[in-house]
């Protein structure tokens, strides 16, 4: 009898023992489970966390844990212990794993083989033998299923107890409450990661928009086509974080590339110009119409910049009528890095601007030629209408001449013949000028009292023949600083357009001429008694080629007095009624020192 008791005491202390080691052991999966809860791990490390502690929890040969797939109708196993990681993915409605699954309540079988839910094609194709088989819901706090924990066939071959369930279940309830924190922060961290790409995208975009902008004004304010490409070169380098770069275009007519522009590249000034050498990347890439970038592994291609070796290098052509291109961008030598793809498509969104940019400065080259042209016919125009006046002179008194003996009557025509061909002189000069970018203003110091007398005695002479006379009142008789073949041209001009509007009159009219001051102003009147200008031409008066009724004019009498009088910098009004017209010159009487001499305009 004593040796019975001391039996049983023995195996009853030897189970007590065995039941505390699987008490500490369930206990230390379910902290580990815990843990898991605040824990940063991926949600795939996760789950091969929780798998772990369920085996050991249940004591079983091998584990499985299914999640609900978001379609809501597969069961999809992201691992398995036990023997080869396999994916298994199950209707929810099908095995004991969607039994479970779709009644979210425990199932808890002896022996697998005895229940029709369980399929025995995976134990034919493996060759394990399923007995004992546990299945746990996994269950969020909001009512929704996340998938199923499930263990099979206990270590000790034995079913698996209540004990097995409550502490699955247990760890089933921690674990679901891990899974979605992961989830949740994987999430988090996903979007944060496209918050930083999508960051990261608009502040390129940022860059390469205030770049566009930089290249659109230095197009608008670069005085030349070669100062815009330098200017977009700079920029270009800055924001590749490049050492040295170049610009070439493409000569339509040899095909020859030469550069226009160059940085980072000692005496780089006197490369402009040069014809690029065969071989380089550039002479390539232009024929090609391919971009080419190499880094430091890449087969070695030559740089269009001389000096060593490009270590990082990155053509792009610019993209050209039909397809060819006009030329290309190299730049070259990263700071810090090899060009990225980034890169890239920066310097080609740069080239198709360089492009646009080359075509839009060409257009306005023409566009200034074509002006230039017409401005220089205006200026013929201009000679050609004024030169009739001092034609018309020379010619009156060179038929005058024969008739008058008086030797000097003739010599004062021959003075006034001579007084003439200098006012022609004058205007060719004017022209000559303008041909080579210039206008110039002559201003002198000009005694008003016989100026105005000896233009009034040429008008009389000219005019007398249509029927006009001229009057001359002079309430200022000082002298006056100001260019005298311009003054001349701007009366002639007046005098002229008002023979033109008397000659409407039957009995011809009268053109007066007062010459005055006011204040620090030199006031001259032009005035005529004819029936006025007309309305239609009003408001155009000054304009280039406006005339009305005249069937020899040119429509630049008026132009040439507002451009004389801007020379100047006076003003010009002019008041007209059926009864007359007055043009009214406003001149300042500037001293020496404060009137300019000369203008030069391009």
């Amino acid at each position: 009898m004593l040796v019975r008791a001391v039996g049983t005491t023995e195996r009853d202390a030897s189970d007590v023992q065995l039941s505390l080691s699987r008490e500490r052991e369930r206990t230390r999966a379910l902290r580990e489970v815990g843990l898991l809860i605040d824990s940063s791990l991926a949600p795939d490390e996760l789950l091969e966390r929780i798998l772990a502690a369920a085996k050991r929890v249940a004591e079983a040969e091998r584990g499985t844990l299914y999640l609900l797939q978001p379609d809501g109708r597969t069961l999809q196993s992201h691992t398995t212990q036990g023997g080869t990681p396999t994916t298994i993915v199950l209707p929810v409605d099908k095995g004991i794993a969607g039994a479970c699954a779709t009644a979210r309540t425990t199932i808890n079988i002896a022996d697998a083989y005895d229940d029709p839910r369980f399929d025995r094609a995976w134990d034919t194709r493996t060759g394990f033998r399923t007995r004992a088989v546990l299945a746990v819901p996994m269950v969020a706090p909001d009512g929704r299923l996340v998938g199923v924990v499930q263990v099979l066939n206990r270590a000790d071959h034995g079913a698996f107890d209540q004990d097995d369930v409550a502490t699955l279940e247990a760890l089933a309830a921690q674990a679901t409450v891990a899974l979605e924190a992961a989830r949740t922060m994987a999430t988090l961290v996903e979007r944060n990661r496209s918050l930083e790409d999508l960051k990261a995208r608009l502040e390129r975009s940022l860059r390469e928009r205030q770049l566009l902008l930089e290249i659109e004004q230095l197009l608008s304010r670069a005085d030349s086509l070669d100062e815009f490409l330098d200017g977009t070169l700079v920029e270009l380098l800055r924001e590749c974080g490049a050492n040295a770069g170049c610009i070439a275009l493409t000569d339509p007519i040899t095909g020859l590339s030469t550069l226009r522009a160059v940085r980072g590249v000692p005496d780089g000034a006197s490369l402009i110009g040069r014809s690029v050498a065969e071989g380089a990347a550039l002479v390539t890439v232009v024929s090609r119409g391919e971009a080419i970038q190499r880094g430091d592994d890449s087969s070695p291609v030559q740089s269009a910049l001389p000096g060593p070796e490009a270590r990082t290098l990155l053509v792009v052509p610019l993209p050209g009528e039909g397809g060819l291109p006009r030329g290309a961008i190299e730049v070259r030598d990263s700071i810090e890095r090899g060009f990225t793809a980034t890169d890239r498509a920066l310097v080609e969104l740069v080239a198709a601007n360089v492009s646009t940019g080359i075509e839009l400065s060409q257009a306005r080259i023409e566009r200034e030629r074509a002006t230039r042209l017409a401005t220089l016919g205006k200026t013929l125009g201009n000679v050609v209408h004024d030169i009739r006046t001092p034609m018309s002179v020379i010619s009156g008194y060179a038929q005058l001449m024969p008739d008058v003996e008086s030797k000097e009557e003739r010599r004062k025509y021959a003075q006034s013949i001579v007084r003439q061909f200098g006012l022609v002189q004058s205007m060719i000069t004017e022209l000559l000028a303008f041909v080579r970018g210039e206008s110039s203003v002559l201003f002198q110091r000009v005694p008003i009292e016989s100026f105005f007398t000896e233009i009034v005695e040429v008008l009389r002479r000219d005019l007398a023949a249509r029927n006009v006379r001229v009057e001359l009142e002079l309430r200022e008789r000082g002298a006056a600083r100001i260019d005298p073949a311009k003054i001349t041209r701007l009366v002639h001009n007046l005098a002229r357009n008002a023979a033109d509007a008397l000659a409407q009159k039957p009995n011809g009219g009268t053109f007066t001429i007062r010459v005055s001051r006011a204040g620090e102003q030199l006031v001259l009147e032009f005035e005529d008694d004819g029936p006025g200008i007309p309305e239609a031409v009003r408001l155009r008066l000054f304009e280039s080629f406006v005339t009305q009724g005249k069937p020899d004019g040119t429509g630049l009498g008026l132009a040439i007095v507002k451009k004389v009088v801007d020379d100047h910098n006076g003003t010009v009004d002019v008041t007209t009624s059926p009864e007359g017209t007055r043009f009214t010159v406003k001149l300042p009487l500037q001293s020496t020192a404060t009137l300019p001499r000369a203008t030069n305009q391009p």
